[in-house]
């Protein structure tokens, strides 16, 4: 197989897009609740701090092609999460430059939905993109083995830091836990 667009070294873990190193490093926009420009401004705003990435809420079509459009002009990268159909919307967009991987589900640990339904979501995408990883968010640290290996991108997502003086150990913590999950799954 051709190597993917979008593609993490397992020595060294790694991630590589069009064959060049890239560490991803920006914020999430849950965009349900605001409107396209809300989600614009957020890009602009995430870009011109000097951020790389975002991840993002696809909520209508005809609103992410200008999206897209704005993050290839800004070298953002974007971690798609689906409100609209999947099949859809990944034959459309797949192989856009800011595309950095495709999301089949954010929180599904904490939504009640299944490893397995996961799993299926995973190979769906790939079936339709394998240029790009799957990513999946997890919130319950112990789900985590469960989750690890329906998705090639694992983020645990502690929130723990809500002003300057909160405790940083929740991170650690979470993250470890995450990657104990993981490394045995390759």
């Amino acid at each position: 197989h051709p190597m993917p667009r979008v593609y993490v070294r397992p020595d060294d873990l790694t991630t590589l897009v069009d064959g060049k190193p890239f560490f991803p490093l920006g914020f999430y926009h849950v965009s349900w609740t605001f409107s396209a420009e809300d989600r614009m401004q957020f890009l602009q705003e995430v870009a011109a701090a000097g951020y790389n990435t975002v991840h993002a809420s696809l909520k209508q079509m005809d609103e992410w092609d200008p999206f897209l459009a704005e993050a290839e002009k800004l070298n953002v990268m974007v971690l798609t999460e689906f409100g609209v159909d999947r099949t859809a919307a990944i034959e459309r967009y797949r192989g856009r430059k800011p595309i950095l991987a495709w999301n089949p589900g954010d929180e599904p640990d904490g939504q009640g939905i299944a490893p397995e339904e996961m799993l299926e979501r995973h190979n769906a995408i790939k079936s339709l993109d394998a240029t790009v990883p799957t990513y999946m968010t997890l919130c319950v640290p112990s789900a985590y083995k469960r989750y690890a290996a329906m998705a090639e991108v694992i983020a645990p997502d502690p929130y723990p830091i809500r002003h300057a003086s909160a405790p940083t150990l929740p991170v650690y913590t979470s993250i470890s836990q995450a990657v104990a999950a993981a490394t045995p799954l390759g």
